[in-house]
């Protein structure tokens, strides 16, 4: 189990191939323990399907995933909720492939599942038609897809409050893709405008500051679903006339974290700067910068290690890492009583264009630039700030 943990790690942080690796040696490790036909077989089989899926491995993948379905089919039965997943799984191949009817036929097997097994107002059906719309908005059916993720977050929002933000915000921005795919620019900017400031309180409520999980949910795999709407921030006015200070502070705001962490360590070294031009404040600093480049270091080598060959080298690692993350926990509280504004600078949240003139010496200019992909009906742009 621990090996299989592991191996979703890996993936949260989009190590693909060490993924695939690690799930090697757990479907290895299961098939030797259980036999080719246990249930735990089969997930490992639909785990190894997503890894190889995620580095279009697709001909390796469908294998895969197809051996996960017929153990959760012989195992639990084809009308289980556990083979209904499996075949979700299937369908995001499909999807990814543009074999959209055929990826619809499994998606559809798992909603129609999981209302008669969890009833029609329950997270899994919302989360499932989530999934349809999706593929509705990938097929160019818009209105199917806007009806979907409307019925997905009725559902969600009738549910309990607590841990429903993130099913809300990611619904949200999945109905603002579907309305800036129709051209329909204002009511897809408010879709995408409420997503973000849900995503933006939950994760500082949430999290510590140094997480930066704000950040991570748009530079990472939902990045996609978020590109657009800087796209939509060019059309709210009109030719040669400039955007309005609060769209183009959002505007980026949005590309800061998109942008892979360049424009915010950029914002952070000037900022770390000016407070470096202190002499009490330059060694703590440089101390703090060699504490996180080694902490980086630490991480790789435990994960390796964790994964490879676990020992008393795996625990001494661990030590390290949590000494050095004491260290730094404690150069920064130091630094936030003696510069109240370095809570903010240590944090890399997105700035705002005054924020980020403050911090330029007088002959200094940064620029920031995003590039995007064309996302219909739009074309490929590069944007400038």
């Amino acid at each position: 189990n621990s090996l299989y943990h592991l191996s979703e790690i890996y993936s949260e942080m989009q190590r693909y191939d060490e993924e695939e690796s690690l799930l090697r040696r757990v479907l290895r490790i299961r098939t030797r323990e259980f036999g080719d036909s246990h249930q735990l077989v089969g997930f490992a089989w639909g785990s190894l399907g997503s890894a190889l899926m995620q580095q279009e491995k697709f001909s390796e993948a469908e294998s895969a995933i197809w051996r996960s379905i017929k153990i959760a089919e012989g195992a639990s039965g084809q009308q289980s909720v556990d083979a209904a997943n499996a075949r979700e799984n299937m369908g995001e191949l499909l999807l990814r492939r543009g074999q959209y009817r055929e990826a619809e036929r499994h998606f559809s097997f798992g909603l129609d599942l999981h209302k008669r097994t969890f009833g029609w107002r329950s997270p899994n059906v919302a989360s499932r038609l989530k999934n349809m719309g999706r593929l509705y908005i990938e097929d160019g059916r818009y209105a199917l897809a806007t009806a979907a993720f409307k019925q997905s977050l009725e559902i969600i929002q009738s549910l309990p409050q607590v841990g429903s933000e993130l099913p809300i915000a990611g619904t949200l921005a999945w109905l603002g893709l579907c309305e800036y795919k129709q051209g329909r620019w204002l009511i897809g900017l408010e879709c995408y405008r409420k997503s973000t400031a849900i995503l933006k309180a939950y994760y500082r409520h949430i999290y510590s500051a140094d997480t930066r999980r704000y950040g991570s949910i748009t530079s990472t795999r939902n990045a996609p679903i978020f590109v657009p709407l800087l796209k939509l921030y060019s059309r709210l006015s009109g030719p040669g006339v400039a955007l309005s200070a609060e769209h183009l502070d959002e505007a980026l705001n949005l590309a800061q974290p998109l942008n892979a962490g360049t424009t915010e360590h950029s914002l952070a070294e000037m900022s770390e700067r000016a407070l470096l031009s202190r002499s009490s404040n330059a060694n703590l600093i440089r101390e703090r910068q060699d504490l996180l480049t080694r902490a980086r270091l630490l991480s790789d080598a435990w994960l390796h290690q964790q994964s490879h060959s676990p020992s008393s080298l795996t625990v001494s690692l661990g030590q390290e890492l949590e000494r050095a993350h004491q260290r730094i926990d404690l150069i920064d509280s130091a630094l936030a009583r003696e510069v109240p504004a370095y809570s903010h600078i240590k944090t890399l949240e997105p700035r705002s264009v005054a924020d980020v003139q403050s911090a330029l010496n007088p002959n200094e200019a940064l620029i920031v630039t995003y590039s995007t992909p064309a996302e219909k009906p739009l074309p490929e742009e590069s944007f400038v700030w």
